[in-house]
């Protein structure tokens, strides 16, 4: 048999003790350890599915070498959580996207909602608790505010058609 035939740099040796260790024309690919497979400076490609265990947001599933207490992990049935640093803040489900607990953005949000609100629990936004608008707020559709009071502070109301407030009293001080 001549040598032409054996690839002497390619195979599976023993690198370290108790591990298991791949090579490929003289490179480390991957090594198996008490910790699992490590890929050395290659990813994977899967033909098929890839199943991990469910994880949390202490350990996710998919996470980092170098941050491992950050990633996705299953929240529950048909669920996805986001842990940032062992805790969970964000949670997806086939209708809605969670995040907690407060979201800082550095230009616009842009809802397409196709709901028209009739009343505060339906619309494209719903918020469970208060709306804060540091600058100003531009409404395209009617505006329907339900409560004992509308207060207006160091500003004016203007419309371009009516105002109309029932049962209730606006004030501006």
């Amino acid at each position: 048999v001549s040598q032409s035939r054996y690839e002497l740099d390619t195979g599976i040796y023993r690198p370290a003790a108790n591990t298991l260790g791949i090579s490929v024309s003289g490179t480390q690919i991957a090594y198996f350890d008490a910790n699992g497979i490590t890929t050395v400076g290659a990813g994977g490609t899967f033909d098929g599915s890839v199943h991990a265990a469910n994880g949390n947001a202490n350990n996710p599933s998919f996470s980092f070498t170098s941050d491992q207490d950050t990633g996705f992990f299953r929240h529950q049935a048909n669920e996805i959580g986001i842990a940032l640093g062992g805790t969970q803040y964000a949670t997806l489900t086939s209708t809605t996207f969670s995040i907690t607990p407060v979201v800082t953005m550095a230009s616009s949000l842009r809802v397409n909602g196709t709901t028209d609100s009739s009343n505060k629990d339906t619309g494209a936004i719903v918020t469970e608790g208060g709306l804060g608008v540091e600058k100003s707020a531009s409404i395209g559709g009617n505006l329907t505010v339900s409560g004992s009071n509308a207060t207006i502070s160091n500003s004016a109301v203007s419309t371009e058609a009516y105002l109309n407030v029932t049962n209730n009293q606006a004030s501006r001080f």
